[in-house]
């Protein structure tokens, strides 16, 4: 691989730990949906960093840490919304999209090796769930509900910012996976822009992080 894909693969891993450290400082401020987001960065952060030790010598243990971060992960994004968005037909789709997720991914762990392998089934449902969630935030709040002066002080904005730029660009890697291991070149190009898009969706993340719960 070349120095330019392992440095974007280590800088975007590790910047995981920007939005912690900015977290840490502002903890005692945040909001309910603040305190989902700081959480699950340190369930992704522990993944991230396992990710990068494991991804050589240990794939099947990484396979199995990954998958079990997939689930949490679920559970957290989902709540997130869940929290932000108060209106009841939007909070009954999010309940549809925890329930079909957890069904798809027990369905996909039938035995217990099946835990040392890709879940991208799961992760490709979660994606789009999450996707679709971010356009009805924005046209939900931003189109008509917002009353904050400025956008960008909106913590919730740089959540969903950092979500829907993440998860649009997964979810092309998720579902061209097969494909993508087997044509080396490929694979480095859409995993760099992933990593990239990682690193951005970090610093969106400090963001909400960074900025004051909204009354």
């Amino acid at each position: 691989m070349s120095e330019f894909y392992i440095t974007i693969m280590y800088l975007s891993g590790y910047s995981i730990l920007i939005p912690i450290v900015a977290g840490i400082k502002k903890f005692k401020t945040f909001s309910l949906g603040q305190k989902v987001l700081f959480y699950y960065l340190i369930i992704a952060a522990f993944t991230e960093i396992a990710s990068l030790i494991l991804r050589t010598n240990s794939e099947r243990i990484l396979h199995v840490i990954q998958n079990a971060f997939t689930l949490l992960e679920c559970w957290f994004v989902f709540l997130l919304f869940y929290i932000e968005i108060k209106v009841r037909i939007v909070r009954i789709f999010i309940l549809f999209a925890v329930f079909l997720c957890l069904l798809t991914f027990i369905a996909s762990f039938y035995s217990l090796n099946s835990l040392f392998f890709r879940n991208d089934l799961t992760t490709s449902i979660e994606s789009i769930f999450i996707v679709i969630l971010c356009i009805i935030f924005f046209f939900n709040k931003i189109m008509s509900d917002l009353k904050t002066p400025s956008l960008s002080e909106y913590p919730f904005f740089w959540i969903a910012c950092g979500l829907s730029i993440y998860f649009a660009t997964a979810l092309v890697i998720f579902v061209k996976n097969s494909y993508l291991v087997e044509h080396e070149e490929e694979f480095r190009f859409y995993h760099t822009v992933q990593r990239i898009i990682n690193l951005l969706s970090n610093i969106c993340f400090t963001m909400a992080l960074w900025h004051k719960k909204q009354a």
